[in-house]
């Protein structure tokens, strides 16, 4: 009887453990993901930023394009009309 309560205890003792190494896996696999997570974001919003900084550059080269080719034509419409008044 004696043995068996003691069998019964060191049964009891290694289930309580096992558990208590389970809730801590799952508790370290849950903190680990939250951090993974939190890289992912991070990076997702870095790729954004760069993406949106590229776009706004192109669209600034355009517009400085743009208004140089504006100026050129001027210049040449006003190269044309001081020739003609000559």
């Amino acid at each position: 009887m004696e043995g068996e309560k003691v069998r019964e205890q060191i049964v009891k003792k290694t289930q309580d453990e096992v558990a208590e190494m389970r809730k801590r896996g799952q508790e370290q696999l849950e903190n680990e993901r939250q951090q993974l997570m939190r890289e992912l974001r991070a990076e997702i919003v870095g790729f954004s930023m760069a993406v949106t900084q590229k776009v706004l550059d192109e669209q600034s080269f355009a517009s400085v394009q743009k208004k140089k080719f504006e100026n050129m034509l001027a210049e040449l419409e006003a190269g044309k009309e001081q020739h003609r008044a000559r």
